[in-house]
């Protein structure tokens, strides 16, 4: 059906709805029949110690490299759709936002910036959909459901305030040059998953040629 791979990122800020139209999408993608290389980037089940962001940054920054390498350079029989939850793109945020925070220095904070957007690593992903959402919604959303309602190191307004300031800033430095960025505030789309996620699945059967009937 598709005659080369592509690679897709979702990033952006927690609880913006990234994994939740993510998993839609995905779901949508291999119903239609095409192969599907899946990457999750999150820490939840990282075996670095969360309590180290700075040690878990770097660890999923590599992670999310070692993704692409190890799939662009494989003995290809097939061409796929690759989908990153948390990609590079998404790390470049969060070592924004951990260097503004003081948890990481600017030369740190250099180095992992210089090694994710190595060219070679930014040329491979076709789309980047990039969720922001009201940092209020974001935490209504972390607590729905929940026996407890309790912040956390990243689910606090402080820093979700922080997250959302550093991708709308990355947001505005990439668009610069590139033109592969779509902003997906989901505040709009609060309520309407189903809509949110027809647009993005519209845009990536653009992307890759395919009439989605």
């Amino acid at each position: 059906m598709i005659t080369k791979d592509f690679y897709f990122e979702f990033a952006g800020m927690p609880k913006s709805g990234k994994t939740t139209i993510f998993d839609i999408v995905i779901h949508f993608l291999k119903r239609k029949g095409f192969s599907i290389g899946e990457y999750h980037g999150g820490g939840r089940f990282s075996p670095i110690d969360k309590s180290s962001l700075s040690s878990l940054n770097t660890y999923l920054a590599i992670k999310s490299v070692e993704f692409l390498l190890v799939n662009s350079e494989r003995e290809k029989v097939q061409s796929k759709i690759f989908m990153m939850d948390r990609g590079i793109f998404d790390r470049c945020i969060f070592t924004n936002a951990l260097n503004r925070m003081g948890k990481i220095d600017d030369n740190e904070a250099k180095s992992i910036m210089n090694f994710l957007t190595i060219p070679r690593h930014t040329d491979l992903i076709d789309t980047i959909f990039l969720f922001v959402t009201n940092p209020e919604l974001s935490i209504q959303r972390e607590f729905k459901n929940k026996l407890i309602e309790k912040n956390g190191r990243v689910m606090n307004m402080r820093f979700l305030e922080l997250l959302r300031s550093v991708t709308l800033y990355e947001y505005q430095k990439s668009t610069e040059t590139s033109s592969n960025l779509y902003l997906v505030d989901t505040e709009k789309y609060d309520g309407k998953i189903i809509e949110c996620a027809q647009m993005i699945t519209d845009k990536i059967m653009n992307k890759i040629g395919v009439c989605n009937d």
